[in-house]
């Protein structure tokens, strides 16, 4: 058979013969998103905007709505501040690069794209985003109980003191404190 014939028909055969990884993908991907629909709900949140330098800081609220999008591949996330900012996310499972993926677009124009890892231990998701202005965001989620959730979001220029952090708390809607 002719080397030109061959790579042809060997990819036919590829994909109609059920390959073990397509299957654990979607097996590995279906399990990951159970982790992220544990954000799943409306969401009440306080939060302490603390600038780099020492100053004091700002305290803010927030609500937003975390909902399981594209048949549950991914969980879309709309969320509203009290200083009148907005933004959307969209965020999923990646069994090629075995991280989650996050796209941030927030009302100002903002757009951060973010891996995440998963650490059952201390049941927290930790996402990173590195700019092309050299500043590295780092964004943890700790899940204190199916109703209550701790975060921190931190920015810093590389080599550099903190340019801002947030801190605070989400509980969920409806749920007793």
């Amino acid at each position: 058979m002719k080397a030109r014939t061959v790579l042809p028909a060997l990819i036919v055969a590829l994909m109609a013969t059920p390959g073990a990884r397509p299957q654990d993908a979607r097996k590995e991907q279906q399990q990951a998103m159970g982790i992220l629909r544990q954000f799943e709900g409306s969401w009440r949140k306080e939060f302490r905007l603390l600038p780099g330098g020492g100053s004091t800081g700002t305290t803010r609220t927030g609500t937003h709505e975390c909902r399981q999008a594209l048949g549950g591949a991914a969980m879309q996330e709309t969320g509203h501040d009290s200083d009148g900012t907005s933004y959307l996310s969209v965020s999923t499972y990646d069994p090629a690069d075995r991280v989650f993926k996050m796209s941030v677009f927030q009302s100002s124009g903002v757009v951060a794209h973010m891996t995440g890892t998963w650490d059952p231990r201390t049941r927290s998701l930790a996402w990173t985003h590195k700019g092309n202005d050299g500043v590295i965001t780092t964004a943890s989620y700790s899940l204190e109980s199916a109703h209550e959730i701790r975060f921190a979001i931190v920015a810093k220029k590389e080599g550099a003191l903190e340019l801002f952090r947030i801190e605070g708390k989400g509980t969920k809607s409806g749920a007793s404190r």
